[in-house]
């Protein structure tokens, strides 16, 4: 990104200078020649402070970037500020959406880098208020614009959260056209999921407003979780999703087997296990999926049956008691569960050390997989 800075000089006639000052300026510095990239104040967004501003353009450094990955449409904003992409208002006409610019907002700015403390964290960039953690002081604020969406390869949402109602659009840049798109309940892949309202427009397209309470509740209830997704369907028949996460909700995978089980288990049959969490305040939503094989039988050369699945405390080739107990979605197979972690259950999970575990006949252990810690 190029950037350009237009400045106002005053020159006086030379005659005019007596001739020790010529030589005094000419031994001195001007900070409208070269700041060297220090501290600047003037022009500055909030006038009688000290903001970082190194290029003098007005607008603070910390919502300005370089770097590509974080600046998709390469116009110098780092994409979470970008009016532009977080569908904001842009008064002052600088690019950067005015909810995040503390003069604009009357907001607290307690590392004085021209972002209103509230809200820096949302953002998802560094610094923030408290670096150790990637969250707000207090920890649990996750409302803001979310991280860049990926809807598969096909597109990009950009969505915001105020903690009660989601916005934001759904652009396609794929070549296959799209034929619409919508919010589902549920975990991407699991074969769960639930239509909770369809979006308006095409190619772009946006959450409505002005929803009615049950598409409402029905976002608020799975947004915490990870438990929502939007998926753009294609005019070959095709479709792509993606995961709308706050910031701090992680998606798990693990694959189930009777090799995993302590003890072993030998098991034709195998499955797979989803679960999405918050790791702020632990809110999960999990499926368990079995594959059922004809070939594995009980005691008295029966078919297995499954009769429960569950998450259990425990770490890689240990046992441990049962902290969730999933619930059967009526054919046997697909097992559900929503609910929320408390602080001893979330810790356990977070470092790796829990587990799910399928009972086949008799309550059995029979197949198991370890939910993979967060790095």
């Amino acid at each position: 990104m190029t950037k350009s800075t237009n400045f106002k000089r005053k020159w006086l006639p030379l005659a005019l200078v007596p001739l020790f000052s010529v030589a005094v300026l000419a031994g001195c510095d001007s900070d409208d020649d070269d700041n060297g990239g220090a501290t600047i104040t003037d022009p500055d967004p909030d006038p009688g402070t000290t903001v970082p501003d190194a290029d003098n353009n007005g607008i603070p450094d910390a919502f300005e970037t370089l770097d590509t990955t974080l600046d998709t449409n390469e116009n110098g904003i780092v994409d979470s500020y970008d009016a532009a992409l977080t569908g904001g208002t842009d008064s002052n006409t600088n690019l950067v959406d005015d909810s995040f610019e503390v003069a604009l907002t009357g907001g607290t700015d307690a590392n004085n880098n021209g972002i209103d403390d509230a809200v820096e964290v949302t953002a998802g960039t560094d610094p923030d208020p408290d670096p150790d953690t990637g969250t707000d002081p207090d920890g649990a604020d996750q409302t803001g614009p979310l991280n860049e969406i990926p809807v598969g390869d096909a597109g990009v949402a950009a969505f915001t959260w105020d903690g009660s109602t989601l916005s934001g659009q759904v652009d396609i840049t794929g070549d296959v056209a799209p034929s619409g798109a919508a919010l589902y309940s549920g975990i991407i892949n699991s074969g769960v999921e639930s239509l909770i309202t369809t979006l308006n427009g095409g190619p772009t397209y946006f959450v409505p407003t002005g929803l009615a309470e049950g598409p409402t509740a029905a976002i608020a209830d799975n947004i915490v979780s990870g438990n929502l997704f939007v998926r753009v369907d294609f005019t070959d028949g095709s479709s792509e999703d993606g995961l709308i996460r706050l910031n701090g909700v992680e998606p798990k995978y693990t694959a189930l087997s009777g090799d995993n089980s302590v003890p072993a288990v030998v098991a034709f049959s195998n499955g797979e296990a989803y679960m999405n969490f918050n790791t702020v305040t632990g809110d999960y939503a999990a499926v368990v999926n079995v594959n059922l094989d004809a070939s594995d039988l009980d005691a008295d050369g029966n078919p297995q049956i499954i009769t429960a699945a569950d998450i259990h405390m425990g770490a890689i080739g240990e046992t441990g008691d049962v902290i969730v107990n999933l619930a059967d979605s009526s054919d046997g197979l697909t097992w559900t569960a929503n609910g929320v972690f408390n602080t001893e259950q979330l810790a356990t999970v977070l470092a790796g050390d829990a587990y799910f575990n399928v009972l086949a006949s008799g309550n059995s252990d029979f197949l198991r997989g370890q939910i993979p810690a967060t790095q």
